[in-house]
């Protein structure tokens, strides 16, 4: 007998309820995001393309922080001040620690050309506009370049390209919320866009193709598409047997990608198609053996849940050490620090006490964040 306290599956309550459950397969490609990036850095030759992780983040990012937002205005509980309050909670504190700490180390230990270089680039995170720093210093500040390993907070043109995404879109679904029939339609037109002229900028500008938001746009609104439809679609879950063979399909792109992709090959480009196609069909394909076995085992979880500290902290630890020792890290060193970026990350939960249950929320507000 049904309970009549309970709200119906249209009702706005439920409704709400339903697209902020917890998915461990996304909190699972945080994960795989994030483990891949780190082994890039370090130079392991399994991960050639494991910068990707990035774009598999992006991916993620526009999801969920898409999802927050049409979800919650359809429910009428929306408000862009606690949107960008919950943000700023979520971002702030680790990166300002972070950014406190490299400063303090940088003092001590970094010779004045490098601390000069590093206060330009700390000035650029306080506007999150380090991707536009990075882009006017091309020729220093190649993502792929040998001297980027001596840039301490290069890998934070990321997290600027997310915030920049995140001050425009709210506004923007709002308005396109106005008619909603055009939403999905809008949202494809903007992923189309990007995605040419991203094609575009990286034949004739490589760096301006890797380091703007304009053709980065393309990987956060295909997350967006995928938000609007579970959000409005009437029946938005596959099929058992489609999600088994979307999550399959999925992860075999985005670890052929890490594995077969290599910095030598023009990025973004068409091939930045093969991790985020991955990733999409894997968040399309909710509930599958595949995404419980593969991203919602327990290892997954654990790094899926300090996935946004872990990317803060590994790439200065790492920067530090090449300022300090030159270009080679021997493999124990560079396994020592990023075993230390995960302890510290550990210990830190464990005296925070273990939460009753892990967010879903994107990679630093969300990815990535």
């Amino acid at each position: 007998m049904l309970d009549k306290s309970e709200p119906n599956l249209g009702s706005p309550a439920r409704k709400i309820s339903a697209h902020h459950d917890f998915r461990p397969d996304i909190n699972g490609l945080r994960a795989l995001a994030v483990l891949s990036v780190l082994a890039f850095h370090a130079g392991y030759p399994f991960a050639p393309g494991g910068f990707a992780g990035v774009d598999i983040f992006f991916v993620i990012s526009g999801f969920l922080i898409s999802r927050i937002i049409l979800s919650e205005r359809v429910a009428g509980g929306f408000s862009l001040a606690m949107f960008y309050a919950k943000r700023a909670k979520r971002i702030l504190p680790a990166l300002l620690l972070m950014l406190l700490t490299t400063w303090t180390i940088g003092w001590f230990d970094f010779q004045p050309s490098s601390f000069r270089t590093f206060g330009g680039h700390m000035e650029a995170s306080t506007y999150f506009s380090v991707n536009l720093w990075l882009y006017r210093q091309a020729t220093k500040a190649g993502y792929f370049a040998l001297n980027a390993r001596f840039i301490p907070l290069l890998h934070l043109w990321s997290l600027s390209i997310e915030e920049q995404f995140y001050l425009i879109w709210p506004a923007l679904l709002l308005i396109l919320l106005k008619a909603r029939r055009l939403l999905a339609p809008a949202i494809g037109a903007i992923l189309l866009v990007s995605a040419a002229f991203c094609l575009f900028k990286t034949n004739t500008d490589p760096t301006a193709a890797f380091y703007s938001l304009s053709t980065r746009a393309w990987e956060l609104a295909l997350g967006a598409l995928l938000a609007q439809r579970e959000v409005f679609a009437k029946s938005p879950l596959a099929s058992p047997r489609a999600a088994e063979a979307g999550a399959s399909l999925g992860i075999l792109m985005m670890l052929g990608g890490i594995a077969l992709i290599h910095e030598g090959d023009p990025w973004p480009g068409w091939r930045a198609l093969i991790p985020t196609l991955g990733c999409a069909l894997v968040i399309a394909s909710p509930g599958s053996k595949i995404g419980r076995i593969v991203l919602g085992n327990r290892l997954a979880q654990f790094f899926g849940l300090i996935s946004y500290p872990l990317y803060l902290w590994h790439w200065p630890l790492l920067s530090a050490a090449h300022l300090r020792l030159g270009d080679e890290l021997s493999p124990a060193l560079t396994a020592a620090i990023l075993a230390l970026s995960v302890s510290q990350l550990s210990l830190g939960s464990l005296l925070k006490g273990r939460p009753r249950r892990l967010s879903a929320r994107p990679l630093g507000a969300s990815p990535f964040r």
